[in-house]
């Protein structure tokens, strides 16, 4: 039987960063696009940011944002620490 390889959001951050770190992962209209690279790097230092401030494995945080790349940099960065979105 073939052993089943574990996904989280956190190894498909760092294996997309991996490989495929110069290209555009996300981008704004008419904006300077974000390679797989930066939004890893962006996302650690959120998660990094959320941690300083007090902020754990259960707890929830809120994202209030319109839909743009911040979005998604933020939601990584929060349930990669196993914090909730919310």
């Amino acid at each position: 039987m073939h052993k089943l390889e574990k996904q989280t959001l956190l190894s498909l951050l760092n294996k997309s960063a991996e490989q495929y770190a110069d290209c555009i992962a996300v981008s704004e209209i008419d904006k300077n696009p974000i390679t797989y690279s930066e939004f890893r790097n962006k996302v650690f230092s959120v998660s990094n940011f959320l941690k300083e401030q007090g902020i754990t494995a259960g707890d929830k945080v809120a994202i209030l944002s319109e839909n743009q790349p911040n979005w998604g940099i933020a939601y990584f960065a929060i349930t990669t620490m196993g914090a909730v979105a919310v």
